[in-house]
């Protein structure tokens, strides 16, 4: 089996099941292989957040009365919706559906995951965990006012996001790669790492303007946003799961 074949039995996990014996080996050999444990994850969300959203549909109070009365066991009338469920061709149909759904979200998923700019962004967040401390300027300011600091330290162009408006910053720097410049800096909530750059500067072209876009690399998680040039990354050590958490909490802009 290799990885190409691995990851299609993946598609067929499902948390809380007793994986059979292909799908435990598949989940073995992709064990060491981050991106795949990447997809695997967004696949989990995502099929979590679907059997939520069937679970808490709830059919109103007047639905029994326009279906008609339940036929009794002994009479005839129509079948059981239970027992049509059970029938080969619906049961066929229902998994042609859900394949057809599952390739789909897979593709749309694949093209998010990976964007123009990816590896440039991975290096930030590379600079992060090599970085001691001693490189950021200890301050006491909050985002909105940050951008007079930045500019005098080479930075230009700088706009306070909105989701983090007014929040404390405690340390900043301004450094550049391949000779473009970047603000850093740490803020108070969830003890985060936040950057601005300039997409264009670093070739970053995100699935959806405005909306958040989350990449992962070994043990940090990002998310990230543009609205026209400008680019904001906010990064922590966790994961996916935890960053999607996360966003849910931030003021919509």
């Amino acid at each position: 089996m290799n990885t190409d074949d691995a990851e299609m039995l993946l598609r067929c996990h499902r948390e809380g099941r007793e994986p059979d014996g292909r799908v435990q080996k598949a989940l073995r050999l992709v064990e060491g292989d981050a991106a795949v444990g990447q997809r695997l994850r967004a696949q989990t969300a995502f099929d979590a957040q679907i059997v939520a959203a069937i679970r808490g549909i709830v059919p109103p109070e007047s639905f029994r009365a326009k279906v008609g009365p339940r036929p009794d066991a002994a009479g005839g009338g129509a079948p059981k919706l239970r027992s049509q469920l059970h029938t080969p061709a619906l049961l066929a149909a229902l998994a042609g559906v859900l394949l057809f759904l599952g390739v789909i979200v897979f593709l749309v998923m694949e093209s998010m995951a990976n964007f123009p700019g990816r590896e440039a962004v991975e290096g930030m967040l590379e600079t992060t965990n090599r970085m001691s401390g001693a490189e950021l300027e200890p301050m006491k300011t909050t985002t909105a006012k940050l951008g007079d600091w930045l500019m005098l330290h080479g930075y230009e162009g700088y706009e306070a996001p909105p989701e983090l408006a007014a929040e404390p910053v405690v340390a900043a720097r301004v450094f550049a790669r391949d000779g473009k410049k970047i603000a850093q800096y740490a803020v108070e909530q969830h003890q985060s790492v936040v950057f601005e750059f300039h997409a264009t500067d670093f070739g970053v072209q995100l699935p959806a303007e405005g909306g958040w876009t989350i990449v992962q690399k070994n043990a940090r998680v990002a998310a990230l946003r543009t609205r026209g040039e400008h680019c904001v990354m906010i990064s922590f050590r966790g994961t996916e799961t935890e960053m999607q958490a996360f966003l849910q909490t931030l003021p919509k802009p």
